[in-house]
């Protein structure tokens, strides 16, 4: 069989569309591909053997037939001569192609095994940036000059927005790559510190359902400081010093501080405390309710407060009966102020370490700080949505702690918060009470003993004109406790009750408020009343989660202080692992919208409410798994509950309860009457040990094993909720055979 070299020559263009999708080397084009006989190649070397090409002159046999170019076929003649090429296609089976597509994204399309080509997929969209607030872009030449949030002094602290990437509702993940050597980070928000000086270029990756990627960068200048370095030491130190040596060096931490009143410090300057030594701070000036009274008009920007030396971090602390705080922000624009490696133990009654209260400032970082035994830790209350002119934009709390306050640890209205890697533990009122979020990344941290009758995290919003938005809470372990303490409505738990509501997604009072893409994902959530409440939100995702608790509920939609002020919409509850001991009050609770008839949406109850892919192990002879209160045909037709497994360590499927406004339902009459759970399953999913080592729920450290053993009834048995089926709970990939399993481990993660 033979194959000419034009006809050949013929079939080039496709397969080289399919060889630069393919990245296959140069050379490989210039030749002729195998398969033709009788004729020199473009190499100068014979061919043999069958050929692809159009047209033939020998070597078959009548009738005959093959496929060709394309997946074309052609037929041997009466003469024994290959016939041309039929039916041929317009690409090679297996192809892809990528082209540009408006918004600087990529669009996908591939070759089917027809040789047709698919319609070109999405156009996905990586956008990276790093945004400032309105009133900075307007006055940083003039009063910031040099101060770029992208170009700026060591540690530089960035805010990564990556929320913008599109098609929204459709990308499947974001891989943060900050160019220092430092590990990538997962999610649609990042936060990071460059510490060393240099060029960075930071890249995000982002992956759309469909497969196709793209990719964005921003470039990162970290400078070295180039200003004053003072020091300051409380043995051998005097404040009558210049500061400028450590033979110099200050003594106290008030004299230290106080340079930010008094405009003693300039951008680029580092004000050090000796490490292993303590530091005593009162009013500077004698007068006052904070070391550092700070007029940002007076206090210029740029500088540091750090550590010299070795040994460990310098601790700052009140002289007896200063009663006032540390930092007092009292005007607007503070800004690219550092705290790091240090302690301040112990604030004055009604005082915090660093307070703005209605006030703008851009960039203050808290890095490697310890807050304890104060009063509150840190309250970050600027502008809010319609103050624009005074809002805080980035705020970082990283890898620092807050432990034993009075009042709340963690106070924020701000844009651009960032709160990674840090604990926060036993507090008079809540953890984090972030009242008015505009983009936040809060990852990696650890909340304990909460007050029972406040949250260990509470987001809320300023108003359902001005909600909180663009919110990733992640791979977070918050922890409630069997609260010993009686004080008031807040330590009220009596050594008796967990935690009333841990994580509070919701309104905070009987006002419009709302929540707009929150990302709730890859978290443990243990031991409360009730564990999740998620309430005038729209675009709420809460997904591959651990929830335990030795009592209550996980997730409640619709607010559980009857707040609801407008109906929630576009919310998912997917692929979460919950195990509670089995109570009266149902696992997963959905509340209809009973609040003011004519809400500020053109909607009057709750949308889009999905409810799959959970694994329910519930402790007990009997209990309930899903409520639905409030019902009503609106309501009910808006519900998506399916591929959910339920399980009673003690009882029967005929145990489980499922309750539908008035009517209560066995598992095998919520199917068959409701329509609910058609592909959902009873039985033991086999968890690896869901009681942990003690065989307690109730444990104050979270110690389950919630992964699938080998012979789970969950594996598989999920539904494929696309842009939500892609990473399990310990970030692995699911969909390895092309199915999903249930709950929040996909079986063998990690393997």
């Amino acid at each position: 069989m033979t194959c000419s070299r034009s006809s050949r020559k013929a079939g080039l263009p496709a397969l080289r569309r399919a060889a630069v999708a393919l990245s296959l080397p140069a050379l490989a084009l210039g030749a002729w591909a195998l398969g033709c006989s009788g004729e020199e190649s473009e190499t100068g070397a014979p061919q043999t053997g069958s050929s692809g090409g159009a047209g033939g002159t020998s070597g078959c046999t009548a009738g005959a037939s093959e496929a060709c170019d394309n997946c074309g076929t052609r037929t041997c003649g009466a003469d024994g001569t290959w016939g041309e090429c039929q039916g041929q296609g317009e690409c090679a089976a297996g192809a892809q192609e990528s082209s540009a597509c408006e918004g600087d994204g990529t669009q996908v399309r591939s070759c089917s095994e027809t040789c047709a080509w698919s319609e070109p997929g999405p156009c996905v969209r990586a956008v990276a940036r790093v945004g400032e607030s309105e009133w900075y872009a307007q006055e940083k030449e003039t009063r910031y000059a040099g101060a770029e949030l992208t170009a700026y002094y060591v540690p530089l602290p960035v805010f990564f927005e990556g929320w913008e990437s599109g098609p929204a509702g459709e990308i499947v993940d974001y891989r943060w790559d900050f160019g220092d050597g430092s590990p990538v980070f997962q999610g649609f928000n990042a936060a990071h510190v460059y510490e060393q000086p240099g060029a960075y270029t930071a890249t995000l990756s982002v992956e759309h359902v469909g497969g196709a990627t793209d990719v964005a960068t921003v470039v990162i200048e970290a400078r070295a400081r180039d200003g004053q370095t003072y020091y300051v030491d409380a043995v051998d130190g005097e404040d009558d010093n210049d500061g400028l040596s450590e033979k110099t060096a200050w003594q106290t931490a008030t004299h230290a501080l106080g340079g930010m009143t008094e405009k003693r410090y300039a951008p680029g300057d580092a004000i050090l405390f000796k490490r292993g030594q303590t530091f005593l701070y009162g009013p500077y000036g004698g007068t006052g309710d904070a070391v550092a009274p700070v007029d940002p008009g007076k206090a210029t920007y740029g500088y540091l407060f750090g550590a010299f030396g070795a040994g460990d971090k310098p601790i700052l602390t009140p002289t007896g009966g200063y009663t006032g705080g540390v930092v007092r922000q009292t005007g607007r624009g503070l800004a690219h102020v550092a705290f790091q490696d240090l302690v301040f133990d112990g604030v004055g009654e009604a005082a915090s370490v660093y307070f703005v209260g209605g006030a703008a400032a851009i960039n203050i970082l808290f890095h490697r700080v310890d807050i304890r035994n104060t009063y509150r830790g840190a309250v970050v209350s600027g502008g809010e949505g319609t103050e624009p002119d005074r809002v805080v934009s980035g705020f970082f709390f990283l890898d620092s702690t807050i432990e034993n306050t009075t009042e709340t640890e963690l106070y924020a209205v701000a844009q651009r918060v960032a709160i990674v890697g840090s604990r926060f533990d036993h507090a008079g009122n809540h953890l984090n009470y972030l009242s008015w979020l505009d983009a936040a990344v809060i990852s990696d941290n650890l909340y304990s003993r909460p007050p029972f009758g406040r949250h260990a995290l509470r987001i809320c919003g300023n108003s359902c004109a001005h909600p909180s938005r663009n919110v990733y809470v992640a791979r977070n372990e918050i922890r409630g406790w069997l609260d010993p303490e009686t004080e008031g409505d807040t330590h009220a738990g009596g050594g008796t009750r967990y935690n009333w509501l841990l994580v509070h997604l919701a309104p905070n009072t009987a006002t419009c408020q709302a929540t707009e893409n929150l990302l709730f994902e890859r978290n443990v959530v243990t031991n409360g009343e009730a564990l999740i409440n998620v309430g005038s939100a729209e675009g709420v995702v809460v997904r591959n989660n651990l929830l335990a608790s030795a009592t209550g509920r996980s997730i409640v939609l619709g607010s559980l202080h009857g707040f609801d002020q407008r109906p929630s919409k576009n919310i998912a509850l997917v692929g979460n692992t919950v195990v509670l001991a089995a109570s009266s009050a149902p696992a997963f609770e959905l509340r209809g919208y009973k609040g003011p008839p004519d809400p500020p949406v053109d909607y009057d109850q709750h949308q889009q409410i999905v409810l799959r892919n959970n694994l329910l192990h519930l402790v007990g002879a009997s209990g309930r798994a899903v409520e639905i209160k409030d019902a009503d045909d609106a309501l009910r037709s808006q519900l998506d509950i399916d591929h959910n497994l339920y399980f009673l360590t003690g009882g029967s499927a005929s145990s489980l309860t499922f309750v539908n406004g008035a009517s209560s339902y066995s598992f095998a009459q919520w199917q068959a009457d409701t329509g609910w759970d058609a592909a959902g399953l009873f039985g033991d999913p086999q968890l690896t040990s869901p009681l942990g080592p003690d065989g307690e729920l109730g444990a104050e450290k979270f110690d389950s094993d919630l992964r699938l053993l080998p012979a789970s009834p969950a594996i598989g048995a999920g539904s494929v909720v696309p842009v939500h089926s892609v990473f399990d709970f310990a970030g692995s990939r699911r969909l390895k055979d092309g199915s999903v399993d249930i709950g929040a481990y996909e079986h063998a993660s990690g393997d």
